[in-house]
């Protein structure tokens, strides 16, 4: 493999890599906004297509990881023992300016996408544990309700409630 084709490769690779990020990041802040209105069916569907494009994107991460390993043995980037080459490092060692300027624009755009991915991710992830708290108090509440509840006998006596039952939503869940 030539040492321009190797960065070209990387270079495709990226650019999946950076529209398969994005694919992640419109999904999160459409999954943001069917968890503000509550709408299981869309939170659901959402959640298996993320599923999907993270198993997408752990396979392009992959793929980069090995093209940037052949690229920088075709620069002859010196890289330390332990460690992967950077973007930065490729980049640097490429002495066609087109190509490293699409290389390091490339690494800020995914830098950039990856901090929003991360970002929506933290949310969503705020906002499920939200309302998996509010789901689970109104389960105890509903518990402490029922406890005093009971039946009656024939002759109007009220029978024994049903005791300390405690079942929140994580009990519910699994």
């Amino acid at each position: 493999m030539s040492m321009y084709q190797s960065v070209d490769d990387l270079e495709k690779s990226l650019t999946q890599l950076l529209a398969d990020q994005r694919q992640l990041l419109s999904l999160l802040l459409r999954q943001r906004e069917a968890m503000g209105s509550l709408r299981a069916a869309t939170m659901e569907t959402l959640a298996s297509e993320q599923e999907r494009i993270r198993m997408r994107v752990s396979g392009s991460e992959a793929r980069r990881r090995a093209l940037a390993a052949a690229a920088a043995v075709a620069l002859k980037v010196a890289v330390p023992a332990g460690s992967e080459p950077t973007l930065t490092q490729i980049a640097a060692a490429v002495s066609d300016q087109g190509r490293r300027a699409r290389l390091l624009g490339l690494r800020d755009d995914l830098r950039k996408v990856l901090t929003e991915v991360a970002g929506a991710s933290h949310v969503a992830g705020r906002l499920a544990g939200s309302v998996l708290g509010h789901l689970n108090l109104a389960m105890r509440l509903m518990s402490a309700a029922m406890r005093d509840a009971g039946t009656y006998t024939r002759s109007g006596s009220p029978r024994a409630g049903l005791g300390s039952v405690r079942t929140g939503s994580l009990e519910m869940v699994g």
